[in-house]
């Protein structure tokens, strides 16, 4: 599996930062939004799939991270099936958000040691009644100035160009 930052690209007339996760059947691409307070996800893509988020959800807080540290928010998000019929295309749903930093501690993966936050990020998705249907949480350890050592999908970092590391190959 492979994430790459692709880079500014112009997503409905705005300047957005887009990801690109693939391999072992993924296929993902995140766009993303850059303030002054943080990080933003504005927009999912994945195969039949686009979530649009609004507001975009506060992914990372501009603060440096510390434990007991947490920030939540609402969205709705849109999700649209460009491959179906017209009057299943399109669903919104209400999600509610909340990150956490959990705890720190040092952590070895294929990459080396890291000395990392854990972070959990939870979701909970409400119907037109306001009934919750579904509750998501998903852990990533993040590392100061390097980024995430372990996905929210449970991959570990390997290898980065920002380590300089030699693969093993």
């Amino acid at each position: 599996v492979r994430l790459e930052v692709e880079g500014p690209t112009v997503l409905d007339g705005e300047v957005r930062t887009a990801w690109h996760l693939e391999g072992r059947g993924l296929d993902v691409r995140w766009y993303r939004e850059h303030r002054d307070d943080g990080t933003y996800l504005v927009r999912e893509e994945r195969p039949g799939t686009v979530i649009t988020f609004d507001p975009p959800i506060l992914e990372w807080t501009s603060r440096p991270l510390v434990v007991g540290q947490r920030w939540e928010g609402q969205t709705l998000a849109t999700v649209r099936f460009p491959d179906v019929r017209e009057e299943d295309a399109t669903r919104t749903l209400e999600v509610a958000y909340a990150t956490t930093v959990v705890d720190q501690r040092t952590v070895q993966v294929p990459a080396g040691e890291f000395e990392v936050f854990i972070v959990n990020f939870t979701s909970r998705t409400f119907d037109a009644e306001g009934n919750e249907t579904e509750s998501l949480t998903q852990e990533t350890w993040v590392a100061p100035f390097l980024g995430e050592v372990r996905t929210e999908n449970g991959f570990f970092l390997v290898d980065s160009n920002l380590l300089g590391l030699q693969p093993d190959r």
